[in-house]
């Protein structure tokens, strides 16, 4: 199975999952279908009436079998390191297809197993990947957490670099979850939601906490990502720009810089690399998110290219024409 590329630098704390991601641009992509064809896009009539060209739902928990993921286009990598490397020793976490099951009327689980040696150089781990790449966009993941310590979830935007640079452009919009700081933080980490935007320039991260107002791992609860278009490419660096993170609707405290303008990759992601300033571990049991559903709206960029930015542009589907759609 074809899997991302990712290659990734040493980071410190909560830095970016910054990804190479060259090998999907090959594969064959299930065809954008509009649920309804009388539309011309959707639009977010909760989001100010931001409106997107395609649409991408599905309900994992529904599927019959592993298969039927792939089908709808979602890469499940494998053999691949995922996110930052342990700053001290270099450990990693490791994609793997063994990780990555779908439960039946549950949904698809994403596993760092227990019991891996502290001393290992990767630690097994599971990431999938949305089937489209993406300039400005709307993502919500409904999952059900783990309160097992020792591992990472995340969800987040990444741009990919097709022609393999160093490092590839450097844009991120993340939230991440670290299962040892669920409902209370430590020394390195405060407790809950962890919002991340790496600059598109600079690399530089900039970051914001939101601590949970319940256990998210007893229960099913929504993250989303709001990638929304501007009429003018706001500054990169300056708040007020277009990225939101929600938990069950309810806005997140916000990283007041850094925001995306690449063609970006959207990913799940579940690891650990032992840094005990980071995720710990690795978990003494299986550490196991589950997703239940994945719901989209976005754009397809025209083409690839540094300096890009998520405008409406030339996209002429007005309010009336498109079908409306309220999210999270």
């Amino acid at each position: 199975m074809l899997a991302s590329a990712h290659t990734l630098r040493a980071s410190a704390l909560l830095i970016g999952c910054v990804a190479l991601l060259s090998s999907t641009f090959g594969r064959v992509l299930p065809v954008v279908k509009r649920s309804n064809t009388t539309c011309c896009g959707y639009n977010l009539v909760n989001r100010g009436n931001t409106r997107f060209r395609y649409e991408h739902v599905i309900d994992f928990s529904s599927l019959k079998s592993i298969e039927d993921v792939t089908r709808a286009g979602w890469e499940i990598s494998d053999g691949w390191q995922i996110c930052s490397a342990n700053g001290k020793t270099g450990q990693v976490g490791w994609a793997s297809e063994t990780t990555v099951r779908l439960v039946r009327g549950e949904g698809l689980t994403l596993t760092v197993p227990g019991g891996q040696s502290p001393t290992a150089k990767h630690f097994l781990g599971a990431e999938i990947v949305f089937p489209y790449l993406a300039l400005g966009g709307y993502w919500e993941v409904e999952a059900k957490l783990t309160n097992v310590p020792g591992a990472v979830a995340g969800i987040y935007t990444s741009h990919g670099d097709p022609w393999d640079k160093p490092l590839g452009w450097k844009d991120e919009q993340a939230i991440k979850v670290g299962s040892s700081t669920l409902m209370k933080g430590n020394q390195y980490v405060s407790a809950g939601m962890h919002m991340a935007n790496v600059h598109p320039d600079t690399g530089v991260t900039f970051r914001a906490d939101s601590p949970f107002p319940a256990d998210p791992s007893q229960a099913f609860h929504k993250y989303s990502i709001s990638w929304l278009p501007e009429s003018t490419c706001p500054a990169v660096d300056q708040p007020g720009a277009s990225t939101k993170y929600r938990h069950d609707g309810n806005l997140l405290n916000l990283p007041t810089g850094g925001y995306s303008t690449h063609p970006s990759r959207f990913i799940i992601t579940h690891f650990t690399n032992a840094d005990p300033t980071f995720s710990a571990g690795p978990p003494a049991h299986d550490a196991v998110i589950t997703i239940k559903k994945v719901r989209a709206y976005f754009n397809k960029p025209n083409k690839l290219g540094n300096g890009a930015c998520p405008t409406r542009g030339g996209f002429d589907c007005s309010i009336q024409e498109a079908c409306p759609v309220t999210v999270s």
